[in-house]
């Protein structure tokens, strides 16, 4: 029989009783329990599974569950070979996600919504409190007073059980406000502020065997320094290697998924689909030499519904609820001084990578610089893990997904500036001649249109990295090409290599090396056209190229006042 697809399910229960598929996690609940520390921190991008899988753990180990077990647990492997500990907990869960952050008022009252809403369903799970008295505890102003009065009188009233704690997002308030009112984000998370009071009260029910294992979700440690200072008990396991899969799909889950849950009427497998889903979905390294890539499962699971409606490719290869999460890249950028953002945005963009520390906790009161910002962009799942040297992390660009936000980003960035204009139709007719004619002209003309409208002061500054970035604005929008910037072949990195996609039907693919002649320097131009004629004829004779059908190769010079030359091979 076959299995559904996972669409928007981060209720474990219900996508086991729906048939949908799981990539089966269950394997890390031992794993877990093992652990000298049973405190645990999760940071994964948005969207990466983290809800699900603190569902598992909560019907796994809640009691509550303990009759539906060989149900919902049967085909897994913690169902067959299960634990000790199962089913023997009371859970006490509270979800941050969606917080209100327009004004402080919003945000202790959102806060204690959450709260007043997870001891709601505890006592309807468990009892212990009568809803008059319930709704006493939930009047007091502070979340921390609250949590401490209701474990209080519980225990009064005859609670000898072990408390579970699921924290869901509980970084997803403070994410807001570390970008916009820093001021207010110290208030609360520092010192006496509620939401440090608020762990310091977990961490005091966890002293007092109360509470016996927590485990909190969130997608960056922006509070983990000040909020861990009162909560100094808990272990962060988001880098280490042995829980990289814990959330998200690696390949391997994919194609079993794709095996499971393809329909009969569609006569295409997982090898058909993977080299493409590796292109525009290449999952994120969360630990340190480690090849193993783990995928966004939204972003899967949105381009498979498509796939399997209509028998093709989705128009939008993004899932929106995804790329509008990672729009958030502007507010990372929010504080930094401008040169130090542009470095970073000019490094990503033209080289698709970039060298900087990983910022492991975040502190208010110390300095917000790059290696802060390169660092949140990773926890927002906008760049991963290449390798690591010394004290740097190299970062790369994952996938083609992430590559079209950074250069849409530049673009919109550019058009409200008013350095950059560029009206659809006419990309449109650039990107059709381009396909199907092998014509090259009309894009050189937007260049140099774009180019020609800078003034003497903007050139100063101008190097050949401006005009790649112009190019990778312009086709930013666009998925007839894969645009690969700093391309490795045949001894050296191509400025810009064009792959078709599967949404062209066109012939030609693009192999272009880009040279910007300073006005002081226009004597060597024919030097710098030698150079980069031989710098083409060398990639051409890689491996990768040898046998490549339609290829052209061009190299374009850009003059001090913009004007483009193009040299064919």
């Amino acid at each position: 029989m076959k299995k559904e697809l996972p669409v928007s399910s981060s209720n474990y229960e219900s996508l086991i009783l729906s048939n949908g598929y799981y990539a089966d996690k269950t394997p890390y609940l031992p794993v877990l329990e093992k652990n000298e520390n049973q405190n645990v921190f999760l940071l994964r991008p948005r969207r990466f599974g983290k809800s699900l899988f603190l569902s598992t753990l909560e019907a796994y180990y809640g009691v509550q569950y303990s009759d539906k077990f060989a149900v919902l647990f049967g085909e897994t492997a913690a169902g067959k070979n299960p634990t000790a500990s199962r089913n023997s907990y009371q859970i006490l869960k509270f979800d941050f996600s969606g917080i209100v952050t327009h004004s402080a008022d919003d945000i202790l009252d959102s806060f204690n919504s959450r709260i007043h809403n997870g001891l709601r369903e505890f006592t309807s799970n468990y009892g212990f409190m009568e809803k008059e008295e319930l709704e006493t505890v939930l009047s007091s102003k502070y979340a921390g007073t609250i949590l401490s009065e209701f474990i209080s009188r519980i225990q009064l009233n005859g609670f000898r059980g072990k408390i579970f704690l699921l924290i869901d997002e509980y970084d997803h308030f403070a994410n807001e406000l570390f970008s916009f009112d820093r001021a207010h984000f110290r208030d609360i998370v520092s010192g006496n502020g509620w939401v440090r009071k608020f762990y310091e009260t977990v961490k005091y029910f966890i002293g007092a065997g109360i509470i016996t294992r927590f485990f909190a979700t969130g997608v960056t440690p922006v509070t983990l320094d000040s909020m861990t200072s009162g909560f100094n008990i808990a272990r962060n396991i988001s880098l280490e290697p042995q829980f990289s899969n814990i959330c998200g799909f690696s390949e391997a889950e994919i194609r079993n998924m794709i095996s499971l849950t393809v329909p009969d009427e569609l006569s295409v497998t997982a090898d058909n689909l993977i080299p493409d889903l590796r292109a525009w979905y290449n999952g994120s390294s969360f630990t340190f030499n480690r090849d193993e890539k783990i995928y966004n499962p939204r972003l899967i699971i949105h381009f498979l519904t498509a796939f399997y409606s209509e028998g093709t490719y989705p128009r939008e290869m993004t899932d929106i609820n995804v790329t509008s999460d990672y729009s958030k890249i502007g507010n990372i950028f929010r504080t930094l001084p401008p040169e130090s953002a542009r470095f970073i945005l000019e490094e990503i963009i033209t080289k698709e990578e970039i060298d900087a520390g990983l910022t492991l906790q975040f502190n208010p009161d110390l300095t917000y610089g790059i290696t802060e910002a390169v660092s949140l962009l990773y926890y927002n799942g906008l760049l991963t893990i290449k390798n690591e040297k010394l004290d740097l992390v190299r970062y790369v660009i994952p996938n083609n997904v992430i590559r079209q936000i950074y250069r849409g980003y530049l673009r919109d960035t550019l058009e409200k500036t008013g350095n950059l204009l560029i009206d659809m139709t006419e990309t449109g007719h650039i990107f059709s001649e381009m396909a199907y004619n092998g014509n090259t002209a009309p894009l050189i003309s937007l260049i140099e249109k774009i180019t020609g409208s800078l003034s003497d002061r903007d050139f100063m500054n101008y190097r050949e990295s401006n005009l790649k970035m112009i190019i990778l604005s312009i086709f930013a929008k666009s998925n007839a090409w894969f645009v690969f910037s700093e391309f490795a072949c045949g001894n050296g990195y191509a400025d810009l290599w064009f792959e078709r996609t599967e949404f062209n039907d066109g012939m030609f693919e693009y192999l272009i090396e880009l040279k910007y002649i300073r006005k002081e320097d226009e004597a060597k131009y024919e030097f710098v056209k030698e150079e980069g004629i031989a710098q083409l004829k060398r990639y051409l004779s890689s491996d990768y190229f040898k046998h490549r059908k339609n290829v052209i190769p061009i190299l374009l010079l850009q003059h001090n006042k913009g004007t483009v030359d193009s040299v064919r091979l």
